[in-house]
């Protein structure tokens, strides 16, 4: 979804009913969910499932749900079925009272080479300053990465 031109993604309606939903089927290369490269966005109280990369090492960061650029904030949401759930990429960001959980990852490569040197799946990727994570529940977010064959 490109948010070049929004400042506010929102949940509607009665706060006790589910969270809107926007889900991709999660397959190769189905890519991130949202991102804000330019800034000043506020994505509050939404349900985000299925980004996954085509596991290459050069296209890794099509795997991130939300991508957060300078300015913008992720609060009251869920996130899920992502290779990486929230990376940031632009100072004074705010990542608030998020359930982030599910999350894995595979990748192409040499078995030989150390799992940890690429990551694996990860609840949030801080590439920024000044960046507030507070009250967030990150469950089942460890899992290595798996190697797959070219």
């Amino acid at each position: 979804m490109n948010l070049r031109n929004l400042t506010t993604l929102t949940n509607y309606g009665d706060a006790s009913l589910p969270l809107p939903k926007f889900i991709k089927q999660r397959e190769k290369s189905s890519g991130g969910m949202l991102a804000s490269y330019m800034g000043g966005v506020t994505i509050d109280g939404l349900f985000l499932s299925g980004s996954q990369s085509d596991a290459g090492m050069g296209s890794l960061g099509e795997g991130i749900c939300v991508m957060l650029g300078a300015d913008s904030a992720l609060i009251n949401s869920e996130i899920t079925l992502c290779d990486i759930g929230i990376m940031t990429m632009g100072d004074n960001i705010v990542v608030r009272n998020n359930y982030v959980h599910d999350l894995f990852i595979s990748v192409d490569g040499d078995p030989g080479i150390d799992p940890n040197a690429v990551g694996g799946a990860e609840g949030i990727f801080v590439n920024s300053s000044h960046v507030e994570v507070a009250f967030n529940r990150f469950i089942n977010c460890t899992i290595p990465a798996r190697w797959v064959s070219k």
